[in-house]
């Protein structure tokens, strides 16, 4: 009928084919037949379409951004997902022998400096060199069975300052794994040396009541990695998968550019007694400063952080302790800063311990708050600002290193300001490098 509405249509029910199909001559049991292969076509139809559908939802959430991905991913969400059948493998079945290393894989260097990898593994490797927000990236993964994976991880420049805090050497980062593991989980021992054809490496595993993560760290000019995997507790044997692969590693320097072979500063003897100097600012505008520190600065150049500011110092006081100092545009007041610096970020348990506290100091005017991170590691942040500039001192200790408290004391009461600098307003001095 012309001019109708869609939703005035009559839609036919299953009564009415029914009678259509009777009135039609059909005997009974033949008209219910073609209902049942009709409807039966029909789920088959919707059955296929959700399934495609699924398919293009997790294509478009694995690479996003990352157009190279899309061949090998699309290749893999076919097996996973098929269009009939069960999703993923049969809990009873073996992806591959995963001490059988049939694969070659490559990871070419990223044209940064940043080494590249050439290693064998069990199986096809989903190759990932997308960064993420704090620059570390996934290089390969490898699934070795029901709830198992093989993860190579590019975590970054040691020395690099991320959300306040410094990346360590391999050494220390195995010895945060062991002493303050993540929430949720428990250290499964402590952690040790290992020889590998990658270099020296350092293994720990942790474990939940039923999943456990055995990753070995490791350097390489001053780059840091870790390989490790991931499976259920029924089958600690994976845990060797590790060595297999690591007996075949080859590294592809980054032709051309310029290596960070330089080994970090060592531990300071007294990490309680700030008597090194270190310069501050100076660049971009920033105003310059001097500050005594208990060691010498391991951040690394360039210095410019992921989250917009610049890491001015780095200095690691043990293997969990250590101060960063980052200045960035002044944007907003030190008590607005204090004040988000108390929300937790993703994947992050943060406490305030205390309220915020105003304290004059040769630095000028701080904001102060401490928190426990983790539910461990205990953090005091200083907020100041100068110059139109935002400055963020940090210091961060385990809970028995409390003695360490005073080293943020030390640094804010030895603050000396240089003569104020000759373009101290960030507008103009943003685009400078």
């Amino acid at each position: 009928m012309i001019g109708t509405a869609a939703d005035e249509r009559q839609v036919p029910q299953p009564a009415d084919v029914t009678a259509g199909l009777l009135s039609a001559g059909l005997p009974v049991p033949v008209a219910s037949l073609v209902i049942l292969a009709t409807w039966g076509a029909l789920m088959a139809v919707l059955h296929v379409w959700g399934r495609l559908r699924l398919r293009r939802q997790m294509l478009a959430r694995l690479t996003a951004g990352k157009p190279h991905l899309v061949a090998g991913t699309t290749a893999m969400l076919q097996e996973a997902i098929p269009l009939w059948g069960r999703i993923g493998p049969s809990p009873a079945r073996q992806l591959v022998d995963p001490f059988h290393l049939t694969t070659p894989t490559v990871v070419a260097p990223l044209g940064d400096g940043r080494p590249g990898e050439r290693f064998d593994t069990p199986g096809p490797a989903l190759v990932d060199i997308g960064a993420g927000p704090d620059g570390s990236r996934t290089d390969a993964q490898v699934v070795l069975g029901s709830g198992a994976r093989l993860n190579v991880v590019f975590l970054g420049r040691v020395g690099a300052v991320h959300r306040g805090q410094g990346l360590r050497p391999a050494a220390e980062r195995g010895a945060r794994a062991q002493t303050h593991p993540p929430a949720g989980w428990a250290s499964q021992g402590p952690t040790r040396p290992v020889a590998t054809a990658a270099g020296p490496g350092w293994r720990h595993t942790m474990a939940t009541a039923n999943t456990y993560v055995t990753d070995t760290h490791l350097d390489h000019d001053g780059w840091a990695f870790v390989v490790g995997v991931v499976a259920r507790r029924s089958s600690p044997e994976l845990a060797d998968v590790v060595d297999l692969v690591l007996s075949t590693w080859q590294w592809i320097d980054d032709a051309g550019l310029p290596r960070h072979g330089a080994a970090p500063p060592d531990l300071p003897d007294e990490p309680g007694v700030a008597a090194v100097p270190l310069r501050l600012g100076g660049a971009a505008g920033r105003p310059a400063a001097t500050v005594l520190a208990p060691a010498a600065d391991s951040a690394t150049d360039p210095r410019t952080a992921l989250d917009g500011g610049r890491a001015e110092a780095f200095v690691r006081l043990t293997a969990i302790a250590g101060v960063t100092i980052v200045s960035a545009p002044g944007e907003r007041t030190a008590l607005a800063r204090l004040e988000a610096d108390a929300l937790a970020r993703m994947g992050e348990s943060r406490i305030p311990t205390g309220p915020a506290r105003r304290e004059v100091t040769p630095a000028g005017e701080v904001w102060r708050r401490s928190f426990r991170l983790d539910g461990a590691v205990v953090e005091h942040i200083a907020e100041l600002d100068h110059a139109g500039w935002a400055w963020t001192v940090r210091l961060h200790y385990a809970p028995g290193e409390g003695a360490l408290a005073s080293v943020l004391d030390d640094v804010l009461a030895s603050w000396r300001w240089d003569e104020p600098s000759s373009d101290p307003d960030p507008a103009t001095a943003a685009g400078r490098p």
